[in-house]
């Protein structure tokens, strides 16, 4: 796993290093944030999952088009994290420990217009977990996440042309773990600015 997370980091850095070493190459970029409903797993307990769980989740993705397959496919590098606190469900004594959830992502990533009006994404990369439970460990660990999305392109839609504040809306399933010890998953709502370049 450890060897698999290396790899991942420096594919990342390099195709972000890549895109920004030119700037004509650059014709994808949004930022933005998201809230949803967040769930885990940490040392074989299942946490989370109750309305009072929640993860809040920020990035960027920055990328082009540097081959012309003829189709609305642009080509990315992803920098985001989420927090999450996730409580206990199983105590028989009334207590609700916790556990607080922070984790990164910095890796590849597609994204791909079906439709003008409809966003498809996915990325994959390194992911660097932190957490500190209820009776106070705290610990970090190395591994891998990904992210699923789609999104509404509110420019097609309102015909904003990239000058609103937030011309994106949709939905996103992030998901960090060590492959052993400790998993998140997340499932929100997202806004983003994008600037989409049509070349």
């Amino acid at each position: 796993m450890r060897k698999f997370s290396n790899y991942l980091l420096s594919a990342s850095f390099t195709l972000v290093m890549l895109f920004a070493s030119s700037a004509s190459a650059i014709s994808y970029f949004d930022i933005g944030f998201g809230v949803g409903p967040a769930w885990a797993t940490l040392n074989n307990y299942n946490i989370g999952g109750s309305g009072n769980d929640v993860a809040l989740d920020f990035g960027m993705k920055i990328g082009g088009r540097p081959i012309d397959l003829g189709a609305d496919l642009y080509i990315v590098g992803e920098l985001s994290g989420a927090t999450s606190t996730c409580f206990y469900h199983f105590m028989d004594n009334g207590s609700h420990p916790y556990a607080d959830i922070y984790f990164f992502m910095i890796g590849p990533g597609a994204i791909y217009y079906p439709v003008q009006s409809i966003q498809l994404g996915l990325s994959v990369g390194y992911s660097s977990i932190a957490y500190q439970d209820g009776w106070g460990k705290i610990g970090t660990k190395k591994g891998y996440a990904y992210d699923i999305s789609v999104g509404l392109d509110l420019d097609n839609l309102l015909g904003l042309k990239g000058y609103g504040p937030v011309n994106l809306m949709g939905l996103k399933y992030y998901v960090s773990t060590d492959g052993r010890y400790v998993k998140s998953s997340t499932i929100s709502l997202f806004l983003k600015y994008i600037y989409r370049g049509r070349d």
